[in-house]
């Protein structure tokens, strides 16, 4: 088996449960679970939230093109942020080594989920929708 065939990405809006089911799936093939968001929380000691707060969505987006570019994906699902696919080195990065899943739901099941979309992490330029964020998200996979 391929290096690639034993790495799983998942990317998706936020809310899509890229988190959930990642580890559910790592666990049922027995691979090494990683969240990308948990990792730049980890090592910024700051919430993803508040990196967006104050630093703003380019901050983010480039802490989370640096942490996916240095995961070392072996035998492992990577639950990504849900600007990863703004990234074209870390997409480049995924596909390479990683079979990429696109959790694709109806937009108005991640708006139950998410509620509030200006508080949960959209690493966005402010006007933009969050159905304009999905059509981005789905002409990327």
């Amino acid at each position: 088996m391929s290096k690639k065939m034993q790495n799983i990405s998942l990317i998706g809006m936020p809310g899509s449960g890229k988190t959930s089911v990642g580890a559910k799936l790592a666990s049922k093939l027995n691979l090494i679970f990683i969240d990308s968001d948990h990792l730049i929380e980890s090592i910024t000691s700051k919430s993803i939230q508040s990196i967006l707060d104050n630093e703003g969505y380019l901050s983010l987006r480039a802490k989370e093109e640096e942490v996916i570019l240095g995961c070392g994906l072996d035998g492992a699902v990577l639950a990504t942020g849900g600007s990863a696919v703004y990234s074209d080195k870390a997409m480049e990065y995924l596909n390479k080594n990683s079979i990429v899943i696109y959790l694709d739901i109806p937009i108005n099941i991640v708006m139950q989920r998410v509620g509030d979309y200006s508080n949960r992490g959209f690493a966005e330029a402010s006007g933009k929708s969050p159905e304009e964020i999905a059509l981005f998200m789905e002409s990327s996979r």
